[in-house]
């Protein structure tokens, strides 16, 4: 038997029942090397009974730990700061009681945002003389709160504080990086996904990178991380998509073999992500614009209205521009998400599709001087990134003008025979 110590750090209260008067709570707490999350239900009674389960519940969970592990059989948990922490506890339920008591007297749902969030030290706290490694975890803590809140700007400060103090904690990385990565500093954003990488090392980490990278259309190199994960996880479902994504991005015909292997093995998940998350996007240096009208007419919906409709809620491939507040689809894209949505059965009814409709559409558009235009389906021109290629880049070139030029000879050959 010995004694362990831990630190409470945080609770959440994530749902409240008003007739019920349940509680959902998730805590976290640290023995100072890492940080463990524990959650529980509880009859919201009296501040006092609430805190000693709370207080229970923390100590069993890091006793479970303990003896799994087989690390202590019996050991004797203590919680730094106990008796502060209980009047602290009490305090914080004793306000979110008298609110869920108020509103079940209303008879109205409460909005309880100012109380559901308890921490045990304050951001405005001095937190000096605390040990190091227990600095991080509070720091981690605050972050949290602002990166769920989707406050990313505010999360930054204490992510780069946190990692000042433990270089070695992974997920404090990723969470840097998809904070700056919303608030668009995407150069910044890559390098704390790549330092993610390599100090976790872990699926979630090659994951994070190889999509940043293929979101930023580098391509190639998010190919080669998608290629590395599959040889070590062959049914990686993410990663097979992610493949898929790079393929239809170059206007490559054969992701649909992959989608294919996914449906084989996953059909019901792949129809609900095709349905949910379908963000196929083309990027080859020339596609077929269509302006809303001409796209309403492509798939045969009453006015282009409709189709809006259907693009904001992303049931429906486009593009949108911010500064010009206007959509823009681009034919390719519209057939081949028919195609695929009808081929796994992602869609309530066939989609059907009518070129014929686009070919002589006409749209009146204004341009700058406010004068209308005639707009017709155009082919419009997508730069690449202007810089040099890597060397995995040319060799990825290389291989895919090989591939190419043996398919030519090989059609070739066949054409010949037949002649």
């Amino acid at each position: 038997m010995s004694e362990q110590v831990i630190d409470f750090i945080a609770l959440d209260i994530k749902r409240w029942n008003v007739d019920r008067r349940k509680l959902k709570i998730i805590g976290f707490f640290t023995n100072r090397d890492e940080e463990f999350e524990f959650s529980l239900e509880v009859s919201a009674r009296q501040p006092s009974e609430v805190t000693e389960q709370v207080v229970q519940k923390c100590t069993h969970t890091y006793s479970d730990f303990l003896q799994k592990n087989k690390i202590d059989d019996n050991p004797v948990i203590k919680i730094t700061n106990e008796k502060s922490l209980r009047q602290k506890l009490n305090g914080h339920f004793k306000k979110f009681l008298n609110e869920l008591n108020g509103a079940k007297q209303k008879k109205t749902q409460p909005r309880l945002f100012d109380f559901t969030g308890f921490d045990f030290y304050k951001e405005k706290q001095d937190i000096g003389p605390l040990p190091k490694n227990l600095q991080f975890f509070v720091i981690l803590n605050w972050a949290r709160r602002y990166y769920e809140a989707e406050e990313f700007k505010k999360a930054i400060d204490p992510l780069r504080k946190a990692i000042k103090i433990n270089p070695g904690y992974g997920i404090t990385y990723k969470w840097l990086a998809r904070s700056l990565k919303k608030i668009r500093r995407y150069e910044e954003a890559m390098k704390y996904y790549e330092k993610y990488r390599d100090v976790d090392d872990s699926l979630d980490a090659w994951l994070e990178l190889a999509k940043s990278y293929r979101k930023g259309k580098e391509f190639d190199k998010s190919e080669v991380l998608y290629q590395q994960i599959l040889e070590k996880h062959p049914q990686e479902r993410e990663a097979i998509i992610g493949l898929a994504q790079i393929k239809y991005a170059r206007n490559e015909p054969d992701f649909i073999l992959l989608l294919d292997k996914l449906y084989e093995a996953h059909p019901n998940w792949l129809k609900q992500w095709l349905k949910e998350e379908f963000n196929f996007r083309i990027y080859t240096l020339e596609k077929n614009y269509l302006t809303p009208v001409q796209a309403a007419n492509f798939l045969g919906l009453e006015d282009a209205l409709e189709l809006t409709r259907k693009a904001f809620r992303n049931d429906v491939p486009s593009h949108f521009h911010p500064g010009k507040a206007r959509l823009s689809f681009f034919k390719e894209e519209l057939e081949n998400w028919a195609m695929v949505m009808n081929r796994f059965k992602s869609s309530p009814m066939e989609i059907q599709t009518f070129p014929d409709k686009v070919r002589d559409i006409e749209e009146e558009t204004p341009e700058d001087n406010g004068e209308p235009q005639k707009t017709k389906t155009t082919t419009v021109s997508v730069s690449k990134q202007d810089r040099p290629l890597t060397r995995v880049e040319q060799i990825l070139m290389e291989i895919r003008a090989k591939r190419k030029n043996e398919a030519e000879r090989l059609e070739n050959s066949r054409k010949s025979k037949n002649s």
